[in-house]
């Protein structure tokens, strides 16, 4: 009877835990994402999730034991990547577009790396994305923690897709 009694507790908690309302897909595709010093690394980049037709917003900031954050998206088809960076701090942050390898994307002839003065704002964008993983590198100084703000855009699309830099284009 005991074990009857502590099974159908049991039970009743799985239930409890299927009944947790979670968040429908609008309010997940437009979730900022706050990050931790962890992902300084390709390797421990935190993923942003499956693209195209989604939209996500990172806010977060480098600087002192964290001197870049990277971001993982996984490309399911060709697609058009536009990224918003807004440097909400007093001194020059730099983002970087990478392939899944970690080498510079190219895209039209230009390497996607930019540098974003204080207080200012820069977009990148890659048109003709092929399927696959990217990786997106926002880096600061090492002194004091400055602060940034990255939305992330992929919508489907044509056009030629990008090449690595070193490609001689």
């Amino acid at each position: 009877m005991a074990q009857q009694k502590q099974s159908l507790q049991a039970l009743g908690s799985i239930s409890a835990l299927e009944t947790v309302k979670q968040p429908n897909l609008r309010q997940q595709n437009a979730m900022a994402t706050r990050t931790r010093a962890s992902n300084g690394t390709l390797a421990t980049a935190t993923l942003l999730g499956d693209f195209p037709g989604r939209k996500r917003t990172v806010k977060d900031s480098v600087g002192r034991g964290n001197p870049n954050d990277f971001f993982r998206i996984n490309v399911s088809q060709t697609s058009r990547i536009k990224v918003n960076f807004f440097n909400r701090s007093d001194v020059n942050l730099k983002l970087a577009l990478f392939d899944s390898t970690g080498k510079a994307i190219s895209a039209n002839g230009r390497r996607q790396l930019t540098t974003i003065g204080a207080g200012k704002t820069a977009t990148t964008l890659v048109r003709g994305a092929a399927p696959g993983t990217y990786y997106l590198k926002a880096q600061g100084p090492t002194n004091g923690s400055h602060r940034y703000e990255m939305n992330l855009f992929v919508n489907r699309s044509g056009g030629p897709a990008p090449l690595p830099c070193g490609c001689g284009v």
